[in-house]
């Protein structure tokens, strides 16, 4: 199967993917194509053949997203996810459940918020309702372990005591 890449370059915030179709020792991974975007941060899942991309923008702090239905060999237009604020700080995390269910995570400032994608639609966001001082890093994954959820890590420092920590 094929690898995607998805990087923002730190010196300039331009966001670029990667598609190696057949990856191994001897694939160079030298090839990068950019969206012509500019992101704060980013997040790549995929099933099989479906693989979606977020982005925080840097240009108006939007969550957009990507879509590609063939591997990345190909990508949909530019979806714009609606205005989250979104800043220098700002993380996000996606995973997919199935080919109908995958949920991004995201914050703004000390806010992390949910949005769930089931049987074709994108529910509005919704906060995560404990307290954070800061966020530095989101992660997703789907458990079908009871209870059939997403685990989301948390990493940030704590309210009361500033401690860095995992929530």
């Amino acid at each position: 199967g094929s690898l995607i890449r998805i990087r923002v370059d730190p010196a300039d915030s331009v966001l670029y993917r990667q598609r190696v179709t057949s990856p191994g020792s001897g694939s160079t991974y030298s090839s990068w194509t950019s969206w012509v975007v500019t992101a704060h941060a980013v997040a790549c899942c995929a099933t099989g053949a479906l693989v979606l991309v977020f982005y925080i923008s840097a240009a108006d702090g939007k969550l957009y997203r990507f879509e590609s239905t063939d591997s990345g060999a190909t990508w949909g237009a530019l979806v714009d996810m609606g205005d989250i604020t979104g800043a220098a700080g700002s993380r996000v995390a996606a995973c997919y459940m199935s080919t109908t269910q995958a949920v991004v995570i995201y914050n703004t400032g000390a806010t992390v918020y949910q949005r769930e994608l089931s049987a074709g639609s994108w529910a509005a966001a919704g906060a995560w309702t404990n307290s954070i001082a800061s966020v530095t890093g989101l992660a997703v994954v789907y458990s079908s372990l009871s209870p059939d959820a997403w685990r989301i890590a948390i990493t940030g420092t704590d309210v009361t005591t500033t401690k860095p920590g995992v929530c």
